[in-house]
């Protein structure tokens, strides 16, 4: 069995870093609307069995749930709680991969994934144009979450360090998440160059008057 795991955050500490052009609502909103677009693309992808959402947010969790993938109450931060769910999940004979997609990935295709979590290495990752890591397949036994700064780096040494296989996958569906006013104006660029986007995230981004949509184009 393969299994992606989404992990995300409070809602209420949700995307600070965009304060200086969303209030706190329109960043709540924008949170939902990219979470519950990674949760269709994770969900149709056909290279999967299972997906599960990771986060102590019980409204999150909910609708993970009602999308159909299983929610993970999971403490601590976010390599804490996903090293949690990885244990978890290991002690079962059945899963064989799991794929850690990060919930703030507006241009994520169910394609991208699947290209992920087939990737032959031991290890496959997509790193974040920043230098985290916006997706990350491997065995859920054999491997320590390393995210933070730089993480894409921090993943690549410590797969080598244990002898695993690694390949580092350039996939500007995954390479992009939104945490700052910079990242939106990069995606505006994607999206007038022809980069599709998820369905809920380009109507809030529409109606908040970030982004135009060409016409004929850049649609979900």
């Amino acid at each position: 069995m393969r299994i992606a795991l989404i992990p995300v955050a409070d809602l209420a500490s949700a995307k600070t870093r965009l304060a200086p052009l969303l209030g706190d609502a329109a960043r709540r909103d924008l949170t939902l609307a990219m979470y519950r677009d990674v949760l269709d693309a994770t969900l149709s992808c056909p290279a999967l069995d299972a997906v599960a959402a990771v986060t102590r947010d019980s409204e999150l969790l909910a609708i993970a749930e009602e999308a159909g993938a299983q929610p993970m109450a999971e403490p601590g931060g976010l390599n804490e709680a996903l090293d949690s769910a990885a244990q978890t999940l290991a002690a079962r004979s059945d899963v064989e991969r799991i794929c850690v997609v990060a919930a703030d990935l507006p241009l994520a295709s169910a394609a991208a994934i699947a290209a992920v979590i087939d990737d032959a290495a031991d290890v496959a990752l997509v790193p974040a144009d920043d230098g985290g890591t916006n997706a990350l397949a491997v065995v859920p036994a054999a491997f320590v979450f390393r995210y933070g700064p730089d993480s894409a780096n921090e993943h690549t040494a410590a797969a080598e360090a244990a002898g695993l296989s690694v390949s580092r996958l350039d996939l500007p569906e995954l390479a992009l998440d939104i945490d700052t006013p910079d990242d939106i104006d990069r995606l505006r660029g994607a999206v007038a160059g022809g980069q599709r986007l998820g369905a809920r995230t380009r109507a809030l981004l529409g109606k908040l008057k970030l982004l135009e949509l060409p016409a004929g184009g850049g649609k979900g």
